[in-house]
């Protein structure tokens, strides 16, 4: 089981993501995005909106997933999960606009703390239509989250 770095505290105010102590494995914990992330083989964690940070163990490389646009980003190698978070998730900008800190707080406000792994999300997904107004908003477990958003994209792409 992991343990969470960021979450010590369930209410700590500078938790905009969570990161494990070592990677889970994508085909036990999100099997329905396998296909999508490879060559990414270990979730390493997640954003507090449930943008998905995994690790490519062969080579050490980095990247993050987007469920809601289903879309990849390589960050590329860092030496561990630790150095991956002091790359590239501990600068200002990131806290910002990728972490989405002024969201994150204005959302405990409205709907309350996250647990430990709990994401916000908009209800509907904005991909069934739904607005990414704050208000919309509503938590829940991530791993429900991801799986939810995979059955959505598999909708959606079956329609086409």
């Amino acid at each position: 089981m992991a343990i969470w770095f960021n979450r010590k505290k369930e209410r700590e105010e500078s938790s905009l993501y969570v990161l494990f102590d070592s990677g889970l494995l994508v085909v036990e914990w999100m099997s329905e995005w396998s296909d999508v992330v490879a060559p990414f083989t270990e979730v390493v964690g997640f954003t507090s909106f449930g943008l998905v940070f995994l690790c490519d163990s062969k080579n050490s490389n980095f990247g993050v997933l987007n469920p809601l646009t289903s879309t990849l980003v390589n960050f590329g190698a860092a030496k561990s999960i630790k150095d991956f978070e002091a790359i590239h998730l501990s600068d200002v900008t990131s806290r910002n606009e990728f972490l989405r800190a002024d969201d994150i707080e204005k959302l405990r406000n409205l709907k309350g703390f996250l647990e430990k792994q709990e994401v916000y999300f908009s209800v509907p997904f904005q991909l069934d239509g739904g607005a990414s107004k704050l208000e919309t908003y509503e938590r829940g477990d991530v791993w429900v989250f991801l799986a939810s958003v995979a059955q959505a994209w598999e909708r959606k792409n079956a329609n086409r």
